[in-house]
């Protein structure tokens, strides 16, 4: 089944996240104090979808960024799917929590 996003969200591939190694082991559970600690946690990803309204608006034109760029996420952020055997998780988040597009010297 193919994912699509809507409005302003975006799908993006986290691969290898430290979540998937601790996964192997046994369901990790977090409390809510536990992410309030985290809020802050970033995470790297690769966009794989964008949403028709995503990255327009308050200056943005929707060109900043394209399916394959590397970005910098909050870690907590949208709903996903995991797949262990794989070793990555996909994730439909809003477009404004990629951080910043990141790009290799």
């Amino acid at each position: 089944m193919r994912m699509e996003p809507i409005g302003y969200r975006v799908i993006i591939k986290v691969e290898n996240s430290e979540f998937m190694k601790k996964a192997e082991v046994g369901r990790i559970i977090l409390t809510e104090e536990t992410k309030d600690k985290e809020k802050g946690a970033q995470q790297e990803a690769i966009i794989i979808a964008i949403g028709p309204s995503a990255f327009k608006g308050h200056d943005f034109d929707g060109t900043e960024i394209k399916v394959g760029d590397k970005v910098l996420t909050t870690r907590y952020s949208g709903e996903g799917r995991e797949d262990i055997e794989e070793g990555y998780i996909v994730k439909v988040i809003n477009d404004e929590d990629v951080l910043c597009k990141l790009i290799e010297d």
